[in-house]
């Protein structure tokens, strides 16, 4: 209880006030016993479950066709807000398609060579930003048989499919994103839009497309099941890396029979309220903020701070009080948004994967709603800049921004 007195107590006098306790009671408390739920179908096509990259033949000898059943059972019996099917949707010309290695020049940092490579290798393509890619069998091509989801797989009634890998030069794990994170899907606008509050993630491969959509979905804000016995994989140490990150980021992994009581909120689980009060939290914290910036909340230790500087500059006490007052009514207020960039997000100095664990992701939302509802007066936007071999590496869309508002 002093745990959630802390995340609900925004003006942190120690005790949950009136306004408190209805943001609390309409934000969370109804969330928690009323969810709107979502459940997200990836991937079950011809080409993962008998066909180019038939998952059984991979290190984990996973059936991709045992998902079909729990799946199909959980859309007769539980009844979710909104059903999504995701599809691999690839041109035929698609830089993750190994026959096409020789349509792009290979960067010189590339420790594979066209000549040399092989089936699931990792190369670096030239270009403006180098990018490396893995190499997969042809798979999941538009309009093929191996692109259709499975002929078993029910299809309920208002569906939303969604398409990925539709690009022929940006490759895609997430649902929501490409794999540079550069450009979105309409998934999550479909689910704003339907009011979602809890995704449910099931489908082909787990470690591969399912973990990025449900690791993509826990850092946008939703609280996120992965439902274990509707899921596949490639390769098993991947799998408990995928299923460690899920539950290290309060998302939760449960198994289909569970998942009824949940969507009717009579199951609750505690890791998915804590991560709904954290979400609530960080934007809370942002929209106070914006009352600071226009005077109408004026903060103590500001004003003894301007105070103290313009008393160390200055000798006449009437130029102070003039000064002092005018600031504090009329500021003039500049933001400083430092280094939200790829490589720190989700890159090789992912935030997440620091003994802290915070994911950088998260400062988008409240940086981007700043950005749309407060005035400021100047607004600057730091970057991380190194040349090309700054100790030992090269300038690549790491240093390029994230998903943020300019």
């Amino acid at each position: 209880m002093a745990e959630k007195n802390t995340l609900f107590d925004w003006n942190q006098d120690g005790l949950i006030d009136r306004e408190e306790f209805a943001f609390c009671w309409n934000r969370w408390i109804k969330v928690i016993v009323r969810p709107k739920s979502a459940l997200l179908v990836i991937n079950v096509q011809n080409d993962f479950v008998s066909g180019t990259l038939n998952m059984s033949q991979r290190s984990a000898k996973q059936n991709g066709l045992q998902v079909i059943e729990p799946i199909n059972k959980l859309l007769d019996t539980v009844n979710f807000n909104a059903v999504f099917y995701s599809l691999d949707w690839h041109p035929s010309n698609h830089i993750s398609f190994i026959d096409n290695i020789k349509l792009r020049k290979i960067h010189y940092t590339s420790t594979v060579q066209p000549e040399d490579a092989q089936t699931y290798d990792t190369v670096v393509f030239d270009g403006d930003t180098p990018m490396k890619q893995k190499l997969w069998p042809r798979h999941c091509v538009q309009d093929s048989w191996g692109a259709e989801l499975h002929k078993d797989l029910k299809i309920v009634d208002n569906a939303i499919k969604v398409y990925m890998g539709t690009d022929p030069e940006e490759d895609s794990y997430s649902v929501f994103w490409d794999s540079k994170k550069l450009k979105r899907t309409s998934l999550a606008k479909q689910l704003e839009a339907k009011k979602v509050t809890d995704v449910y993630v099931c489908g082909l491969a787990y470690d591969v497309c399912v973990g990025a959509s449900a690791i993509d979905a826990i850092t946008i804000g939703y609280r996120t099941i992965l439902i274990e016995d509707c899921c596949r994989g490639m390769d098993l140490d991947d799998i408990e890396r995928t299923r460690n990150t899920i539950l290290e980021n309060y998302g939760s992994c449960v198994q289909s029979d569970e998942v009824k009581s949940m969507v009717e909120g009579k199951d609750r689980r505690p890791e998915l309220g804590l991560k709904l009060a954290l979400e609530l939290k960080a934007k809370c914290i942002g929209s106070l903020y914006v009352r600071v910036i226009e005077s109408k909340d004026r903060r103590p230790e500001l004003g003894l701070k301007l105070a103290l500087e313009l008393k160390a500059k200055s000798k006449s006490s009437s130029m102070i009080e003039d000064r002092w007052i005018k600031v504090i009514v009329r500021p003039n207020s500049a933001l400083l948004v430092i280094n939200v960039q790829n490589d720190f997000v989700s890159g090789t100095l992912n935030l997440s994967q620091r003994s802290a664990k915070q994911n950088g992701l998260q400062v988008i939302e409240p940086i981007n709603k700043l950005l749309d509802t407060v005035n400021f007066n100047a607004v600057f936007y730091a970057l991380d800049w190194h040349p090309m071999w700054y100790k030992g590496h090269y300038t690549s869309f790491g240093a390029t921004w994230y998903d943020l508002t300019q």
